[in-house]
């Protein structure tokens, strides 16, 4: 028997999704899992990418079970595309010892590591192909500081140059640009100008760099988070919220 705060909850339909199973499916021969939800809020079958979940379906009161199925298979082409974005993960290198055939990611796909041992001196780590050589020179030290040694040596040349171009194309002068490793932001910017950028920007896609050097930039002409602000974001970057939704699902 259902007592009055029950039939509230059912007349009302403030709820939370229930989950219904976690299940599999084969799109264009990928093996997908999800976990299927039923909401009595919605009003469609939706779709979403969790880092920690994968794929969420969730599906109103009075959907058909068995037309799911046939729903994911209509919207494979934007599932596989969703989950390769958030594939990749960000690797903590102060933890991590990179070996030969690990992946590690740069401007948003991830790139194969070959490291080789015994050098008696350090060697820049380098681009080879689809390849990052990495010679690791027989005094102690770590892969993982080699790479991000790396990564900052690329991040000044790279974001550099895109902050220079976007600057120019938003007309917003910096002052100058500063490469950090902010352990809890992407970027930054001061009063005086200063644009910081995070050095683990060189894993993620390139959009979504674009994106914080225009937030950063936009800073420069409003130093808050007003309606007037994201207004001048999205004017530079009408894409701007699935890009902050990437960084926000990529924690640092």
């Amino acid at each position: 028997m259902l007592n009055r705060y029950d039939v509230f909850m059912k007349l009302s339909g403030n709820r939370h999704p229930e989950i219904l199973r976690e299940d599999k499916i084969s799109l264009d021969g990928n093996e997908v899992n999800y976990t299927l939800k039923r909401s009595y809020r919605a009003r469609y079958a939706r779709l979403e990418i969790r880092s920690a979940g994968g794929l969420i379906v969730t599906i109103p009161r009075r959907y058909r079970l068995e037309d799911v199925h046939t729903f994911l298979q209509q919207k494979s082409r934007w599932i596989l595309k969703a989950l390769t974005r958030h594939s990749l993960t960000l690797p903590d290198l102060n933890r991590e010892e990179m070996a030969s055939g690990d992946t590690v990611p740069y401007l948003g796909r991830n790139i194969k590591v070959v490291v080789q041992t015994g050098s008696d001196k350090y060697i820049q780590p380098s681009m080879l192909g689809d390849c990052l050589l990495i010679s690791k020179p027989k005094r102690d030290v770590s892969s993982g500081q080699l790479l991000e040694n790396w990564y900052r040596h690329q991040a000044a040349t790279i974001f550099k140059q895109k902050a220079e171009e976007i600057s120019g194309r938003l007309g917003i002068r910096f002052n100058r640009l500063s490469i950090r490793g902010q352990k809890t932001r992407w970027g930054s910017c001061s009063r005086l100008g200063t644009i910081s950028l995070n050095w683990r920007l060189m894993m993620v896609p390139e959009p979504v760099i674009d994106y914080v050097i225009i937030h950063e930039l936009s800073h420069i002409k409003e130093m808050n988070h007003s309606s007037k602000f994201w207004q001048l974001v999205a004017l530079h970057c009408p894409e701007w919220q699935e890009h902050r939704r990437w960084l926000r699902d990529h924690l640092l």
